[in-house]
């Protein structure tokens, strides 16, 4: 499931505008080079506040103070959005993507690295994804899944 093409483009303008001020005016030129400074994003939201909240928003800068970023658990596509797990606080997420399915990059189940970011009433995958080549079991995956189906159930399941 895909964010709306319009919200989609001014979410990545956005997002593009605070790396390339951390990268010094530069656009990074990998996904590396982007995930890279995703992190600093986290690292420096206060310098970011002051120096950018003209030119993306301080609503935008809002949404990424709120976001979750680590290590998560990548469970599926569901019909109303993928199923995240974050690892450090075991809370689950429903997100959508911005420009590309998530399936079509990406194996059921795997550990990987994201930020997960409230916008615009919906959670979105922030797109860069690095993987840390860990496999899960199939009693994780199953505890994994019920998890999320108990989340869903009792109300707890963040989306």
């Amino acid at each position: 499931m895909l964010l709306d093409t319009e919200l989609s483009d001014d979410f990545l303008y956005k997002y593009k505008m605070l790396m390339v001020y951390l990268n010094n005016g530069e656009m990074p030129c990998d996904i590396e080079g982007f995930a890279a400074k995703r992190t600093e994003i986290y690292d420096c939201l206060d310098e970011i506040n002051e120096s950018m909240s003209e030119a993306v928003g301080s609503e935008f800068l809002s949404c990424l103070q709120d976001a979750v970023y680590g290590d998560f658990i990548y469970l599926k596509k569901y019909k109303d959005g993928y199923a995240f797990k974050h690892i450090e606080s075991g809370i689950y997420y429903r997100a959508v993507a911005l420009t590309t399915p998530l399936e079509e990059f990406m194996n059921e189940f795997v550990v990987v690295n994201t930020t997960i970011i409230p916008f615009n009433g919906r959670f979105v995958c922030d797109g860069l994804i690095t993987s840390s080549n860990v496999a899960l079991g199939k009693g994780i995956m199953k505890e994994v899944r019920e998890g999320y189906h108990q989340a869903r159930k009792v109300g707890s399941l963040h989306y």
